[in-house]
């Protein structure tokens, strides 16, 4: 828990911190020339997997025997995992392109799912945050506390320097993924924040999903879409300016110096 007087900077993980389509490597390994494919597909059919759970108010139940998805609350004491939503979507990919479902293969790529590769701009964002004393850095996802431990990344040798970020935050605990309102609420009960607007508007997120940054906008958090194809915002969920994001930056290493600006927190 963090001093109610600290800013925290909830940067998202998967395709804001690291690559996801840096499984291509092994997906071209196992599959052949339909790699690039099946990482777009594999993506969005993950992204698309926790919107419809979401909505359905369902999570997966996955034992030896039965895939099943449990409905508003029956065996509320069991809730799947992300790396399963991740595996099952990574199948449904490869059966819309009617390739060989190969256990040995999903394990594999499902192993260097957790090793992605960080973005460009990741070591210059460390050492900015580094330099500040301003600012509270937190990881924020929808991956589960056994998927994502700060001790598990730091054994890995792309992520040196992620020790900068002093605590993952996981959905896992609300039984919903993002953008779900519970989810960033949850974040606040982590960091000691009100879960009001006004609580919500003391912490930032970081992502370059737009999804992730209305949800944010939509309980009261300030927001930063990294914009890194420069072709602006789109997204037109929420109308005007209040569903827009509070700062756009084109890579992680402006984060900081952005947040900085709004806020007018001086250099230090």
């Amino acid at each position: 828990m963090t001093s109610t007087d600290d800013i925290i900077i909830a940067f998202d993980f998967y395709g804001t911190l690291v690559n996801t389509n840096s499984v291509i490597d092994q997906l071209s390994e196992e599959f052949g020339r339909n790699a690039a494919e099946i990482s777009s597909r594999w993506r969005r059919y993950q992204l698309e997997y926790t919107w419809r759970l979401n909505s359905m108010g369902a999570f997966i139940d996955l034992n030896p025997l039965q895939f099943s998805i449990i409905f508003n609350g029956i065996f509320k004491d069991r809730h799947e995992s992300f790396s399963v939503v991740t595996k099952q979507s990574l199948i449904h990919a490869l059966k819309e392109l009617d390739i060989p479902i190969r256990n040995t293969s999903i394990d594999s790529c499902m192993a260097r799912y957790e090793c992605l590769t960080p973005f460009p701009g990741v070591g210059a964002l460390i050492a900015e945050l580094k330099r500040t004393s301003s600012f509270i850095p937190l990881i924020f996802s929808n991956a589960d506390r056994d998927m994502m431990k700060l001790g598990t990344l730091n054994e890995h040798e792309q992520y040196q320097g992620f020790e900068v970020f002093r605590e993952i935050v996981c959905v896992d605990a609300t039984r919903y993924f993002k953008p779900h309102p519970d989810t960033y609420h949850h974040l606040a009960e982590c960091t000691g924040r009100e879960k009001s607007r006004e609580g919500m508007s003391k912490m930032w997120l970081v992502s370059a999903n737009p999804f992730d940054i209305v949800g944010a906008i939509n309980v009261g958090m300030e927001t930063v879409w990294v914009d890194r194809d420069g072709g602006g915002w789109k997204d037109q969920l929420i109308l005007g300016k209040a569903g827009t994001p509070s700062v756009v930056v084109n890579g992680l290493e402006e984060v900081v110096q952005a947040i900085r600006k709004y806020t007018g927190i001086s250099q230090e």
